[in-house]
């Protein structure tokens, strides 16, 4: 199935490509463009940047298991405030 095509990525006409690899395979996907971490589903806060000899370590001292760790050359860091 193409998740990019469903909303909310669709959406908003985001262009994306989505590759599930695990982490021995993550240094071949870097190809020196900087690389951000997600962690317990919070796609909106990143944990900052990362390089592929982090991530393990990263990955080993969240203990999140719920939701699966997002790595994107995206970075975003906003503070979700409630509409009124």
């Amino acid at each position: 199935m193409d998740y990019a095509r469903i909303e909310p990525a669709s959406k908003f006409g985001i262009a994306c490509k989505i590759d599930v690899v695990g982490l021995d395979e993550i240094a071949g996907h870097f190809n020196g463009v900087k690389m951000y971490l997600y962690t317990s589903g919070r796609t909106w806060m990143t944990d900052g940047p990362v390089t592929p000899k982090q991530i393990a370590a990263l990955l080993a001292s969240k203990r999140e298991r719920k939701w699966p760790p997002i790595l994107s050359n995206v970075h975003v860091k906003e503070k979700p405030r409630p509409l009124n």
